[in-house]
């Protein structure tokens, strides 16, 4: 699903997602600069903001993706992700049913499902009826955008990432570690066995679209470095 793209280990090195704590009109000009800076894909997620606004935001971030050929992913809303012409659509336990949605979707678009680190979920994200192409993990630490999330630490990532393997039937099927991970903890979480890093106040909490951009340099360094740390430790 979501072709045209890197591929599915790539496309997901560094997932900026949206939060409305930053929904102002700096927003845009910060995500265009953290794509310029690394990004390779964005989620909008906005939990509080109106249809029109996701709409209006959906169409503005569609056009900066596209130009950059990255995707753009919408969060449990598939009426904004269907509207914008999104390539894909992420969606929580407690969202649509996932069945539904892939039906919905159809095969050829993006389904991400947030696993919170449980096997249960993991193995119906990626049975036939949904067959997820990314799944995010269980917080890793406690996040200031998600305040009920329970942190699990960065060890539960090494045998997360192997049920995924043995799950999903020879597909590449990344996770992403999401939940405060921020330019100091990102390569550890690589280490511990994640394919890329999801973040949300990491990019967006500067008061420039300067301070995004570099932050996702610093960023994307990390990352690169620690996929070049891991992959040379598999090697010996």
């Amino acid at each position: 699903a979501g072709g045209g793209f890197a591929s599915q280990f790539c496309r997901y090195r560094l997932y900026l997602v949206t939060d409305d704590a930053y929904l102002d009109d700096k927003l845009v000009d910060k995500i265009r600069a953290a794509i310029d800076g690394g990004v390779t894909a964005v989620q909008l997620r906005f939990k509080h903001a109106s249809t029109s606004e996701m709409v209006r935001l959906g169409e503005a971030l569609r056009r900066v993706t596209q130009d950059a050929n990255i995707p753009l992913v919408v969060d449990d809303r598939l009426d904004v992700a269907l509207a914008v012409d999104a390539d894909g659509l992420h969606i929580g336990g407690d969202d649509m049913p996932w069945r539904i949605a892939r039906r919905l979707l159809g095969p050829e678009k993006i389904l991400g499902c947030s696993t919170y680190g449980r096997a249960d979920l993991v193995r119906e994200a990626l049975s036939p009826e949904v067959r997820a192409d990314i799944l995010g993990s269980g917080a890793i630490f406690g996040s200031p955008t998600k305040h009920s999330s329970v942190p699990k630490g960065v060890d539960h990532l090494g045998p997360l990432r192997s049920l995924i393997t043995e799950e999903a039937g020879g597909r590449e099927v990344p996770v992403v570690a999401i939940g405060g991970v921020g330019v100091d903890t990102a390569a550890a979480c690589i280490l511990a066995g994640a394919d890329g890093i999801a973040t949300v106040s990491a990019l967006l909490a500067h008061d420039t679209a300067e301070g995004s951009r570099r932050a996702a340099v610093a960023m994307s360094e990390a990352i690169r470095g620690a996929l070049a740390q891991r992959d040379a430790a598999g090697a010996s």
